[in-house]
């Protein structure tokens, strides 16, 4: 029989066993803060909500993702803020969770804080309670808005290529590797007689008329034998057309690659050239007929023997005829120009040898002006060619333009990404090496932006790439990657020479007066040393030092653009820095009453000096007014508390008083704007601002309004309380301003 415990065994017991419950919820605890700390740190969003849908927790990265503090929307619902569209979508999802106890993965829009909608994917967890009854749900979400972008463009860019080849007057052909067509575009019907279903799981040769099978089938040899896709074939041969008669087509074939490399088809464009065949056949037949013909073009028309000899000069546009006619018939082209004579004889050469058509381009330069032609060579007889030379001066000079905009910024006017790209290409060499690549982050350009608008915020993006364009050497490559950021190639260039560079690049941004706002840039450098460093890797690192950089930088460039803001709005008028600098006096004492905090005295004075750093977007006619305002420039002066709280969420140091700036012309009963805020809705600082602001307007008076003495405006403010005042911060106003106007 067991004895009976003692009681101190007991209590050691108990003890014992308290420990291990201490141990185990200290361990609980610990692993709530881990997963806490997780949580927080989450490039996802994490979401919890009821059955209902309310969110009852949101990670801080929906703040970075959508724009919304995690307090904006908790009481809220997942559908107050999804598109409409996405509605019917989410709930079945849902449910789906709930019926099934499973995670569900949607694809649905949600409005961002400054309203557009961005494209999110969520995994849906079910949340169970003790008795495994669903009451709420976890959504895990990221941004996949980039990735739905890209995917909307590549359908649109494939289903634009399938109109283009569906639509072409050409015809166009896919096949595998042994020839079988896999499509065909519907032109096939219009120029051959087929439908595009006749030719499917065909092969090509079928059509091939049987005299030029064997050319056929060796250039096609010819492209399966590819090791790039930059190879082209080109060949004229007889189809077979619907009717049983044969077409002559000349045929551009292109080999098609799969990832490994290996050749799995080929694609053909091809175009009836039926009509220019007949054409030749009947140019060799009768001269003067081809004499005739020519006679009409606007073109260049020469008939050129086997050595290059003018035998016939015609001239559409004489402009475009620099030698004389009667200069140049008898003479060899070799004899008048030994530049184009050698070009020209090869084409000759060429097509007496294949007898089948050759183009040339060419230019001639004369007084600076420089033009360009293109000469198509055609045999005629045994020995002699025909060479019809048409202007494309406006056609190269478009294609040029093109080429510009294709591979420049057309904001700056240097190189945009699209080149940068090309350009990593072409250096992509060893003896490039070291490669460096800077990163630039233009700072401020959302400040520039949202307090003088985009217009100048694009000249202070024209003025950084000038400077950057400026310092480069003839050999780095300066582009607009992209916003507000710009990337430099150095090409053999040391890591320690491209910090140089950056250097040189800050104390030409220093040096560079501008009327409002200064240029800095927030730098990162990495630099490709080895060729099988890849490009990603290199730039990556860059961007990284770059976003290294932008801390230590960001603060004295938001002070740099605090400083300036108000040195612009010192420049509309004085009135604005004495009139912060006696507010600043008032609300410290009105503070010292009221028992603010150190943190809370510092903003309250920031507060005082910059509310309304929003007059700087109000023209400097209507705040320099000496007569009231009109009521459509009194509704533009209305914007100020909005522009200025723009600002302050724009710098960092300064989101504190954002809302304050917002709202220090709000009123205590309702009337003031621009919320039409009541009471103690409005903020405490504003309420402060608001009666001493009012005073000193008072006392100072403003260009349409004359001042009055210390006594009346007291009297006024002590009328005021109740309806444009905090009648609680009224007394500890006069009972401040009595204690400056004693000391």
């Amino acid at each position: 029989m067991e004895r009976e415990k003692s009681r101190e065994e007991l209590l050691a017991e108990l003890e014992a066993l308290q420990r291990k419950i201490g141990a185990a919820e200290d361990a609980l605890k610990e692993s709530e803060v881990q997963l806490q700390r997780i949580t927080n740190n989450m490039f996802d969003i994490i979401t919890q909500t009821d059955l209902g849908g309310v969110i009852q927790y949101v990670s801080p990265s929906n703040k970075s993702i959508l724009g919304y503090e995690p307090e904006e929307v908790l009481g809220r619902t997942v559908y107050d803020y999804i598109y409409p569209g996405d509605i019917d979508k989410m709930m079945p999802a849902v449910l789906r969770a709930i019926a099934t106890s499973s995670n569900v993965r949607i694809e649905y829009r949600l409005r961002h804080a400054n309203g557009h909608y961005l494209w999110l994917e969520s995994v849906i967890s079910p949340i169970l309670d003790d008795n495994g009854i669903v009451a709420g749900g976890i959504f895990v979400t990221r941004d996949i808005t980039e990735r739905k972008h890209a995917e909307a463009a590549l359908r649109e860019s494939e289903e634009q290529l399938r109109r283009i080849a569906d639509n072409m007057l050409d015809m166009v052909c896919q096949t595998d590797a042994r020839g079988i067509v896999q499509y065909a575009s519907p032109s096939n019907e219009s120029v051959l007689g087929y439908r595009p279903e006749d030719l499917l799981g065909k092969p090509l040769s079928n059509l091939v008329h049987p005299d030029d099978l064997n050319r056929v089938v060796t250039a096609f040899q010819i492209l399966q034998t590819a090791i790039n896709a930059s190879l082209r074939g080109k060949i004229e041969f007889r189809f077979k057309h619907a009717d049983g008669r044969y077409l002559w087509a000349e045929v551009i074939g292109k080999p098609l690659f799969d990832d490994m490399g290996m050749v799995i088809g080929a694609i053909f464009g091809g175009r009836d050239i039926t009509e220019r065949k007949n054409a030749e056949e009947s140019l060799r037949r009768t001269a003067s007929e081809l004499q005739t013909v020519f006679h009409a073009l606007p073109d260049l028309y020469f008939r050129l023997s086997a050595d290059g000899a003018f035998l016939d000069v015609q001239a559409g546009q004489a402009g475009d005829l620099y030698i004389p006619k009667e200069m140049l018939l008898g003479k060899r082209i070799q004899d008048v120009s030994f530049k184009y004579g050698q070009l020209f004889q090869q084409a000759i050469d060429q097509v007496l040898k294949t007898r089948s058509l050759t183009i040339i381009e060419y230019t001639i330069t004369s007084s600076n002006n420089k033009k360009f032609f293109e000469a198509r060579f055609l045999p005629l007889l045994e020995d002699q060619v025909v060479v019809v030379v048409r202007n494309i001066t406006e056609h190269k000079q478009a294609e040029e333009r093109l080429k510009y905009l294709s591979f420049h910024d057309t904001l700056t006017g240097i190189y945009n990404r699209s080149y940068f790209e090309e350009e990593l290409k072409r250096l992509d060499t060893k003896r490039q090496m070291p490669l460096s690549i800077i990163m630039g982050d233009v700072n401020g350009l959302k400040i520039v932006n949202d307090t003088f608008g985009h217009q100048e915020g694009d000249r202070l993006l024209i003025d950084a790439a000038m400077i950057l364009k400026k310092i480069c050497r003839k050999e780095d490559m300066v582009c607009r990657f992209g916003g507000d950021e710009f990337a430099i190639l150095l090409p053999k260039t040391k890591k320690e020479t491209a910090v140089t560079f950056c250097n040189r690049l800050r104390r030409a941004c220093e040096k560079t007066e501008r009327e409002l706002v200064p240029i800095s840039f927030a730098l990162g450098v990495a630099t490709r040393e080895e060729i099988d460093q890849t490009f990603d890797v290199v730039l990556r690192e860059a961007e990284h030092m770059m976003y290294q950089d932008k801390p230590l930088d960001s603060r004295s460039a938001r002070f740099s653009m605090i400083t300036f803001f108000q040195r612009a709005l010192a420049d509309k008028s004085a009135e604005p820095m004495e009139h912060g600098r006696r507010i600043q006096d008032l609300v410290k004492e009105i503070g010292n009453r009221l028992g603010l905090s150190g943190k809370e005295q510092g903003e309250m004075n920031l507060l005082a000096a910059l509310h309304d750093i929003g007059q700087i977007a109000i023209p400097t006619d209507m705040l320099m007014k000496p007569c009231y305002l009109t009521e459509n420039e009194w509704e533009l002066m209305k914007k100020h508390p909005e522009i200025g709280e723009r600002f302050a969420r724009s710098v960092l140091d300064l989101v504190s008083i954002a809302e304050a700036i917002l709202s220090h012309h709000e009123r205590w009963d309702g009337t003031g704007y621009p919320q039409g805020l009541k009471g103690k809705q409005i903020p405490l600082f504003s309420r402060i601002l608001a009666i001493a602001d009012a005073y000193d307007v008072m006392i100072n008076g403003r260009p349409y309004k004359k001042a009055i003495n210390h006594r009346e405006a007291v009297e006024e403010i002590k009328n005021c309380a109740g309806t444009q005042f905090d009648p609680e911060l009224v007394k500890p106003f006069v009972e401040a301003l009595s204690c400056i106007m004693h000391s």
